[in-house]
């Protein structure tokens, strides 16, 4: 197949069409994203707090291990956490670059307007994806969880 890739070959239907598509895997993958990373945390906070909340709680785990066990666990899952959030974040960037070179080819009256062309105080630091940010809060707020019920157990 012989694909043409000068921007005056696509109708703007085409493009419209096509932006549809990686918008609905982007909205797939963030979701996918998001899930994940919650899931994952709450598993690895749960794990690190274990003893915790057997004393707490009042339950009786049926495998009886050393309470530092789980905040050691604690710490290894934190840093799988960290790699699979930052792969996802990976995976949206790399959606988002290819959604925004599409916009490119529209033309510039139909491009919506970039965070980085409005006169907002700050602008800078909204133009950044949230994505990283929250995902590197939330390995730090695990292993530093993990961390001291590491030292306290």
């Amino acid at each position: 197949m012989n694909f043409q890739t000068s921007a005056e070959k696509y109708t703007i239907e085409n493009i419209l069409h096509l932006l549809d598509i990686y918008r609905a895997e982007w909205e797939h993958r963030e979701t996918i994203l998001w899930r994940q990373n919650f899931k994952f945390f709450y598993a690895t906070l749960i794990v690190s707090l274990l003893p915790n909340l057997e004393k707490g709680l009042g339950i009786e785990l049926s495998i009886k291990l050393p309470a530092i066990i789980y905040p050691i666990i604690g710490i290894g899952l934190s840093f799988i956490f960290l790699y699979v959030a930052i792969g996802g974040v990976a995976r949206l960037e790399a959606i988002n670059n290819t959604y925004q070179k599409i916009i490119g080819i529209l033309p510039q009256e139909l491009q919506r307007e970039k965070v980085m062309d409005l006169e907002i105080i700050g602008k800078n630091f909204f133009h950044r994806s949230m994505g990283l940010p929250v995902s590197l809060m939330m390995f730090f707020a695990l292993f530093i969880i993990s961390l001291i019920s590491a030292i306290f157990a």
